[in-house]
């Protein structure tokens, strides 16, 4: 069985550290961490093939994760790419969410109930 690849992104090394694990239990997945929102841009730009699902903070130390959404929305490449913003400080994500072209989004702190399921929800399109 192929695996769907996650790509995620958040500065927060623990976060970081939920994410993977969580998704990880997900036996169809394999997860690929990132921190920074240039990272998330530059590994797509020079990926052979792209992944199943990228899952990025809004607050990156870099840049926002709304500009990353925005950014890679505006290439043809990535328009059907599902994508999930996560925030713990915004509380009008769902609406920054969906402006920017976002999926579905998800609040922090999250449940890994949650997590894998949008996660199974926006896999099972791909």
């Amino acid at each position: 069985m192929v695996k769907k690849r996650i790509l995620v992104c958040d500065d927060n090394q623990e976060v970081l550290q939920i994410l993977t694990i969580g998704l990880n239990q997900l036996s169809e997945v394999q997860v690929i961490p990132l921190s920074l929102g240039k990272e998330v841009v530059d590994y797509l730009n020079q990926a052979t093939s792209l992944p199943d699902l990228l899952i990025v903070d809004l607050i990156l130390p870099d840049m926002e994760g709304d500009d990353v959404i925005s950014l890679l929305r505006k290439d043809k490449r990535y328009e059907k790419l599902p994508i999930i913003l996560m925030s713990g400080v915004i509380y009008n994500i769902d609406n920054r969410a969906r402006a920017v072209g976002a999926d579905d989004f998800l609040l922090k702190p999250f449940s890994l109930h949650d997590l894998k399921e949008k996660a199974r929800n926006l896999l099972a399109n791909t």
